[in-house]
């Protein structure tokens, strides 16, 4: 569904999939509001929302939708340098 969502030009299925995604997941997110895997080089599987301000962008989309972030937990314990 991630992939899906990353590759759609279709805003509301984009919105669609992430409410989808983040239900799944358990997580509570507004309409509009994003969810995201974790980015991170140790292989996290955390989906998290992309509104917490402890995830940190490692690189900004090369996508339509989805940038690159670590979750708030691998953002504190081994963050990734910047890519951009």
């Amino acid at each position: 569904l991630l992939e899906r969502a990353d590759n759609t030009s279709d805003a509301s299925e984009y919105n669609s999939l992430m409410l989808g995604i983040a239900a799944l997941a358990g997580i509570r997110i507004h309409y509009g509001g994003e969810v995201l895997r974790c980015s991170c080089i140790c292989v996290c599987p955390k989906v998290f929302d992309n509104a917490d301000p402890d995830a940190r962008t490692i690189e900004v989309s090369a996508g339509f939708n989805l940038p690159i972030r670590q979750c708030p937990t691998c953002a504190d314990r081994h963050p990734t340098p910047d890519l951009d």
